[in-house]
């Protein structure tokens, strides 16, 4: 018996609603994608600051070992069907060539406008597979209780019916692109079990801000989260850091903003970060070497062979040192 097709609507265009949507028109349905927003992919346009980390390279298994178990068995038909090479070719077709670099993260050629080719890329895959894309169209409930759903509600107050429903509705990371995260609570009310959303790939707010730190990287370090103050190690995150006017940015912090999250829902998250893999006793002996051959330097001077110069003098400062404080004192 062959595949019984159906109408099909998609709630989200970003990068998941965009493959689903090109995906499930490839088969032969009908479909309608909804994208609150004027354009598609807003978010996949300001993903890795305009370059657009498209996938990572690997083989299934390896990649799946990066997520928590359940997160895993859910991914996995889907890491299986549709490899990290296939969306290279898939791209490549399209005219975006992409390069790995040295983490195993996969990015378009360093152009400009590198993240919008990505996106036109897979516009013009759902256009041409004959999705009908509906842009300004808000999706605000859904008619219907699980497992049977009759229609999505725009915030028009039109229902767009379907037989099948995906919702591609993002996060609540970042608001202003549509990720909200007002959906959880939509989608509980309708029967669907839910669970908190958590952030991931998100910067980090942080409970005492340096926004007179805001630009300022830490670089060739690492970011270490600890179970609070003096508790045991939670996880390291190997990149460089960027500070906000709220918080932190950069790789290393996206990359350990779940884990922060979660240990600071369960009372207690503590970020360093490391400059150096030396331990204490020997970044000690380091200090007194340069202390014995450079007495009269700045220890501020020191500092600065392993942060940023608004950095070290902040923690002079906090450390209760006089600003032009020498080695030998």
């Amino acid at each position: 018996m062959g595949t019984v097709l159906k109408s099909v609507v998609v709630v989200g265009g970003g990068a998941a609603g965009l493959a689903a949507a090109w995906r499930a028109a490839s088969l032969g349905h009908s479909v309608t994608l909804l994208e609150a927003n004027g354009r598609l992919g807003v978010k996949l346009r300001i993903s890795g600051g305009g370059k657009c980390n498209v996938t990572h390279e690997g083989a299934p298994k390896a990649l799946l070992a990066a997520f928590p178990t359940d997160q895993a068995r859910f991914l996995r038909p889907a890491f299986h069907g549709f490899t990290s090479e296939d969306l290279r070719e898939l791209l490549r077709q399209r005219g975006v060539e992409t390069y790995v670099r040295e983490n195993g993260r996969v990015f378009p050629l360093d152009l400009p406008g590198s993240a919008a080719a990505v996106v036109a890329a897979w516009e013009g895959l759902v256009r041409e597979a004959g999705v009908v894309v509906r842009s300004q169209a808000r999706a605000m409930d859904l008619v219907g209780d699980a497992p049977r759903v009759e229609a999505v509600v725009l915030e028009s107050g039109q229902w767009v019916r379907g037989e099948q429903f995906i919702l591609a509705v993002g996060g609540a990371s970042y608001p202003e692109t549509g990720t909200r995260g007002e959906w959880l609570g939509r989608l509980e009310k309708r029967g669907v079990a839910v669970r908190p959303w958590r952030p991931a790939l998100a910067p980090i707010p942080l409970e005492r801000p340096r926004p007179q730190w805001s630009g300022v990287a830490l670089r060739e370090g690492a970011m270490h989260l600890w179970e609070g103050r003096g508790g045991r190690r939670l996880g390291r995150f190997p990149g460089d850091l960027l500070f906000t006017s709220a918080g932190l940015s950069g790789p290393a912090a996206l990359e350990g903003s779940e884990a922060t999250e979660t240990a600071r829902r369960q009372g207690a998250a503590w970020l360093t970060y490391a400059f150096t893999e030396l331990d204490e006793a020997s970044l000690d002996g380091e200090l007194q070497r340069f202390q014995g051959a450079h007495p009269h330097t700045a220890a501020r001077t020191w500092l600065q062979r392993w942060m940023p110069e608004r950095v070290a003098a902040a923690m002079v400062e906090e450390a209760s040192l006089a600003a032009d404080q020498r080695m030998k004192d």
